[in-house]
């Protein structure tokens, strides 16, 4: 697993990869004190809320780092497929792009399976 630093997240062309480790998550996302101290004002307290981390995977000694953490790992992709899923049972026309998006994603899947493309 690559370690956090903090000179390394200032450096453009490093920034992203730092963004993507535990450590960044810990200090900036999880523990930081702007982020506590809205946790507070909406009545959470440390303890009584869960951590997660969504991402497009992760290598199996980030799953260990995240258990021993108490974090969550949610796989984006397992998401999409969940909401495309769910959609595509509805007959609602969907106004949001996003959602109208995944919705037709998931019907052009179901045609495609059922040999219609």
């Amino acid at each position: 697993m690559k370690p956090y630093s903090d000179q390394e997240l200032k450096v453009r062309v490093k920034a992203a990869a730092q963004r993507r480790t535990f450590g960044y998550f810990i200090q900036r996302k999880f523990g930081a004190k702007e982020v506590l101290e809205t946790l507070g004002k909406y009545g959470f307290r440390p303890g009584q809320y869960s951590k997660i981390v969504v991402s497009w995977g992760w290598e199996g000694a980030a799953k260990d780092e995240a258990v021993n953490r108490g974090i969550e790992l949610w796989d984006f992709r397992d998401i999409l497929k969940e909401i495309a899923a769910s959609s595509e049972k509805k007959r609602v026309y969907f106004t949001d792009d996003t959602l109208r998006t995944l919705q037709l994603y998931a019907r052009a899947e179901k045609e495609r399976r059922q040999g219609g493309i």
